[in-house]
């Protein structure tokens, strides 16, 4: 499947968007010893909008 430029910032988006959470809760980890789970729903809504516009954002024949 070949993407097109804005399926390419979608994903690039997404990608970062779940780098940042996984980085946000390590440190949280150090500094309070326990985890702190409300950063994997940002990343829950970040991968379902990030895959609704990559569907609408397909070439369409």
């Amino acid at each position: 499947m070949q993407l097109n430029e804005k399926q390419k910032s979608f994903l690039l988006i997404l990608t970062s968007m779940a780098l940042m959470c996984i980085i946000i809760e390590f440190v949280i980890y150090l500094i309070t010893g326990q985890p702190y789970l409300k950063t994997f729903g940002i990343a829950a809504g970040a991968f379902i909008g990030c895959t609704i516009g990559v569907v609408a954002a397909r070439n369409k024949p």
